[in-house]
């Protein structure tokens, strides 16, 4: 489901969200599904290895997951 047809709602608590990760997973996911780069482009941008990225983007999934499921519960 794309961001557009979401409650706007839902894109408030997902922002919200995203702000309580660390700076540098909350460049990740942003670099990666906001301006949907791929994981070598997000690496170079921010100059880490690319298994940096993917460690940081699981990280903050199952963050963002976490605080999600917790405010619906």
């Amino acid at each position: 489901m794309s961001a557009e047809s979401k409650d706007p709602s839902e894109i408030e608590k997902l922002q919200a969200a995203i702000r309580q990760l660390p700076p540098g997973e909350r460049s990740a996911i942003a670099l990666y599904h906001f301006e949907e780069m791929r994981v070598a482009e997000v690496a170079v941008a921010l100059a880490i290895p690319a298994g940096t990225v993917k460690t940081r983007l699981m990280n903050s999934r199952r963050k963002l997951r976490a605080i999600l499921e917790g405010e619906t519960s």
